[in-house]
């Protein structure tokens, strides 16, 4: 894996970490490589996943498809919590709007990162330009997530309050955390 590391990052002039935090906040996969062709694309997001442990187990061909459209599926853990149909679809619907929110601000931030690696090749800083690179990068990483938060909240605002005891029940097994102690 780390051979794979360091031949992204020369190869594509950013660190995994960075495509990392552009798909967290971009709440996809799916347009946050636009600057890659399709085998670039499929081998950085293979890299991706394998950071955090998304790679479905193992288990034959079926098991991975299956686990592969569940994890594509952005309703799947609302159906998993009772979502209906439309709901799932208005779910879907607004997901696919936070993308389409943010792929023009997911290649600007590409272009900010590659400005930002073009730094490191120069023997004489510039602290001010550095620094305002910097700063557009936490802008626009900062209305991504606020853009991501926006649309969760949406989706909440969809389901019943039955299904959101649910889905937080779910959360909560995948992420082993422990209910919250009543004072």
């Amino acid at each position: 894996m780390l051979n794979q590391v360091q031949k992204l990052k020369q190869s594509y002039y950013l660190k995994p970490l960075a495509v990392v935090a552009i798909a967290a906040a971009m709440g996809s996969f799916s347009t946050v490589w636009p600057a890659f062709s399709d085998n670039q694309s499929s081998e950085m997001r293979d890299l991706v996943r394998q950071s955090q442990s998304l790679s479905p187990a193992k288990t034959g061909a079926e098991s991975d498809t299956k686990a592969h459209a569940a994890a594509s599926d952005p309703a799947a853990i609302y159906i998993q919590a009772g979502a209906s149909a439309e709901q799932a679809d208005k779910i879907r619907e607004l997901r696919k709007n936070l993308e389409k929110q943010n792929a023009s601000k997911a290649t600007e931030l590409f272009a900010l990162f590659k400005e930002m690696h073009g730094f490191t090749t120069q023997a004489e800083l510039d602290e001010t330009k550095i620094l305002a690179v910097q700063e557009k990068i936490n802008a626009l990483q900062s209305e991504m997530g606020t853009e991501k938060t926006r649309t969760l909240i949406s989706i909440r605002k969809i389901l019943t309050s039955k299904q959101r005891e649910n889905l937080v029940e779910i959360i909560r097994k995948r992420s082993n955390a422990k209910p919250e102690s009543a004072h």
